[in-house]
């Protein structure tokens, strides 16, 4: 597990920090050649080649945060958690620190438990995401579902920047779609697959809202520069 706060120990070099598990370790016993090996490929894993005898404290930040992931994976776990591990970097440090993240994940292939508050750090490192609302899982799935096609309004709000249309619902279509009319979009209703399928009750003149978000585009042009464009995508509730 790397901790927010790294728990890096201070009265211990950046080796014997890393080395910490393989030592108090109760079901397996590592000979003193056995710790040098894992520790020198933990660090180098996160480029912490030649640390070893440094004190703890001495790294910076971003270095520090290294010497708590190597600690984690020394002995090479199958299930990997890290509760808000950027949360005390700075910016360049986090974009940093999080492509070394993404990499070190995909190189030693371990399931990983990122939890954070920060939606644009979830968005762009999960494979799925958990919305969690006072404890309870309101929503699972890919970062494209949770951020397009939230469960609630609660997810909608906590995801990403949302706009929130009121309108009634219109006719629907064989295909699922359900036409929802708003004095927002009077000129243009929208067509929309709910989450939910209306029930025939509600098929004409109920009330519904509906969140739109934006999807960015990037096109590449005639002489070779990237464009950018946006489009509307929406999601009844």
């Amino acid at each position: 597990m790397v901790f927010q706060s790294y728990a890096i120990w201070p009265h211990m070099s950046v080796f014997e920090n890393v080395a910490f598990p393989l030592r108090v370790a109760r079901d397996e016993k590592f000979t003193a050649g056995e710790i040098g090996r894992l520790v020198d490929e933990a660090l180098a894993r996160v480029s912490l080649q030649g640390f070893g005898s440094r004190s703890a404290t001495r790294p910076s930040g971003g270095q520090q945060q290294r010497v708590a992931l190597a600690r984690a994976i020394v002995r090479k776990p199958r299930l990997l958690q890290l509760d808000e591990p950027l949360s005390n970097l700075d910016a360049a440090l986090r974009e940093e620190m999080r492509n070394e993240l993404r990499r070190l994940r995909q190189e030693i292939g371990v399931i990983t438990v990122y939890v954070t508050y920060d939606q644009a750090e979830a968005l762009e490192m999960s494979d799925r995401i958990a919305v969690r609302s006072h404890g309870r899982i309101v929503q699972m799935g890919a970062p494209q579902d949770i951020y397009f096609r939230p469960a609630n309004r609660f997810v909608a709000d906590f995801v990403g920047t949302t706009n929130w249309l009121i309108g009634r619902l219109g006719e629907s279509r064989p295909e699922g779609l359900c036409e929802v009319k708003s004095a927002a979009a009077a000129a243009s209703p929208v067509w929309q697959r709910p989450r939910r399928p209306p029930t025939p009750v509600s098929r004409s003149g109920q009330k519904t809202s509906l969140c739109r978000r934006w999807r960015r585009r990037v096109h590449p042009t005639p002489t070779g520069s990237k464009a950018t464009s946006y489009s509307p995508a929406s999601s009844a509730r």
